[in-house]
C-alpha cells in the first residue's frame, strides 16, 4: 500500500472508531471537517438529496464550510436545476467526482465558464460526493472539495465507508434533538421562510417585524433545537415534521413574492 494511502487509512479507521462516541451533530461535523483537512481537502458538505423540482442548494445542506458567497451565487443563477452531480447521485449509488478545470461539465454552454470561474475563485475546483442513506432510507451525500487532485480509488473507498457510517449516525444525533422544547407558531413561520432561502430582512418584511426581532427568533430556535446554523435548523425541522418540504414554498408564495436572498 502506498505510504500516503497507508497514512490516510490509519486516520480513517480512527475516525470510524470515534463516530459512535460523538454526542451532537456539531461534533460529527467537526470530525468531517478534520477528515477533509487530513486528506488535503479545504471543504466538506453534508446534504440531503434535493428533489428534481427543488431550486435552492442551500436548503439541501445540513452542514458545510463552503463559502456562503459561493452558495448564494450558485442559487442566484439557478444552477441546481440542471446539476449533473445531483442527477448522477439520484440515479446511482456510486461516488460522483467533478473537476471544473479538466472534466466536461455537462451543462449548457452559457453556464460552463461561470461555473469554472466561481469554483476556482472559491478554491473548490475539484471534489467527490459520496452517496449515503440515513436510518430511515433517505438518500444524501457527504462531499469533500478543494484544490487537491481527485482522490484515488483507495481514498474514495475508505471515505465512502466512513461517510456511510457517519451519515447513519447523524440521523440518530438529529433524532436526539427531537426531545427539545416545541417551537412557537411564529418561530415555525421563520423556519418555513428560511427553508425557501429568505434572509432575516426578508423574513421581517413578510412577518411585519424588524430584522433584529427575526434574529432573536432564530437565536431562540437554535437553542431549542441545538442547531448550529440556519441550514441545520431547517434539516432538524424537516426531521421532526415541523415543516413539510412542499408546503414551505407554497406558504412563502402566499405571503408574497420576495426576491431570493443570500445565505445568512
Amino acid at each position: 500500500m502506498p505510504e500516503n494511502l497507508c497514512k490516510h487509512s490509519e486516520f480513517i479507521v480512527s475516525c470510524y472508531e470515534r463516530v459512535t462516541r460523538l454526542e451532537t451533530p456539531h461534533e460529527l461535523f467537526s470530525l468531517l471537517k478534520e477528515t477533509a483537512t487530513a486528506l488535503d481537502f479545504t471543504n466538506y458538505g453534508v446534504v440531503f438529496l434535493p428533489d428534481e423540482q427543488d431550486r435552492l442548494i442551500r436548503s439541501a445542506f445540513v452542514a458545510t464550510n463552503v463559502s456562503a458567497d459561493l452558495v448564494a451565487e450558485y442559487d442566484r443563477h439557478r444552477l441546481l436545476e440542471n446539476s449533473p452531480v445531483m442527477a448522477a447521485l439520484r440515479k446511482d449509488r456510486k461516488p460522483v467526482e467533478y473537476d471544473v478545470e479538466h472534466l466536461p461539465l455537462q451543462r449548457p454552454e452559457e453556464q460552463t465558464e461561470f461555473i469554472r470561474e466561481l469554483f476556482v475563485k472559491h478554491k473548490v475546483p475539484r471534489g467527490v460526493f459520496l452517496p449515503c442513506y440515513d436510518n430511515v432510507g433517505r438518500k444524501g451525500a457527504i462531499a469533500f472539495m478543494g484544490e487537491r487532485p481527485l482522490p484515488t480509488s483507495g481514498e474514495t473507498a475508505m471515505l465512502h465507508l466512513l461517510c456511510h457510517y457517519a451519515f447513519g449516525h447523524l440521523h440518530l444525533l438529529l433524532a436526539a434533538n427531537w426531545k427539545t422544547k416545541d417551537l412557537t407558531p411564529r418561530e415555525i413561520e421563520c423556519v418555513e421562510l428560511a427553508a425557501v432561502g429568505k434572509t432575516n430582512l426578508e423574513c421581517g418584511l413578510v412577518l411585519g417585524v424588524s430584522e433584529t426581532t427575526i434574529a432573536g427568533y432564530f437565536a431562540s430556535i437554535s437553542r431549542k433545537l441545538n442547531a448550529t446554523n440556519k441550514t441545520h435548523i431547517v434539516a432538524i425541522a424537516y426531521e421532526r415534521g415541523l415543516i413539510a418540504p412542499k408546503a414551505t414554498e407554497a406558504k412563502a408564495r402566499l405571503r408574497g413574492n420576495l426576491p431570493e436572498g443570500n445565505l445568512t
